[in-house]
């Protein structure tokens, strides 16, 4: 975290200050489970963020909430990043960044089998592509991919992965095609 806007005890030292310290994060006591202190959420939106923290996210196997709103996250985002052990993540908010788009980026989410809500407002910069891929999300439920300049194709046809979704957000986007069956989730567009 940034020193600048945190106070001094709340800043994230893994290994020095305990983590019921750490600004923005909700966890629970698992000693009845045999574990130490589990991490739920992480809420840091609009804090900017002047280090990684993906080796503290990959260690977090109960995490639900991961939100990063407006964090000032730049470049590519790597596969370490999401980390392998996030089954359980259901909120991911990534929106209001400077990412850099790559149709990767959706083969990173697949892996996240619990996931119900992704926020990518204002994410990509630039984010001009031929088309939004399909990528496996059987329980994803609200999607915002609004503000990123998207162009080509959206398919929520069974077998693209999109086909669950109940909420859309992707206003300021480019679609030339909306492809949908006459029996959709979608709720909201």
């Amino acid at each position: 975290n940034d020193a600048t806007t945190l106070p001094v005890d709340s800043i994230w030292y893994p290994g020095v200050n305990p983590i019921t310290d750490w600004y923005g994060v909700t966890w629970v006591d698992s000693a009845a489970l045999g574990t130490t202190l589990k991490v739920l959420s992480i809420d840091l939106s609009n804090i900017p963020l002047n280090t990684g923290i993906t080796a503290f996210i990959d260690d977090m196997d109960q995490l639900e909430v991961l939100d990063l709103n407006g964090c000032g996250l730049s470049g590519l985002v790597s596969s370490g990043f999401l980390g392998s052990g996030l089954f359980i993540l259901k909120i991911l908010n990534l929106s209001n960044n400077d990412l850099t788009f790559e149709p990767f980026f959706f083969n990173l989410i697949s892996p996240l089998v619990s996931l119900e809500e992704l926020y990518l407002r204002n994410s990509f910069n630039p984010a001009s592509v031929d088309t939004l891929p399909d990528f496996f999300a059987n329980n994803l439920i609200t999607l915002d991919i609004s503000e990123n300049n998207f162009t080509g194709d959206l398919d929520f046809y069974p077998g693209t992965g999109l086909e669950f979704i109940q909420e859309l957000y992707a206003s300021n986007n480019f679609f030339s095609t909306l492809s949908m069956p006459f029996n959709s989730n979608l709720s909201v567009l």
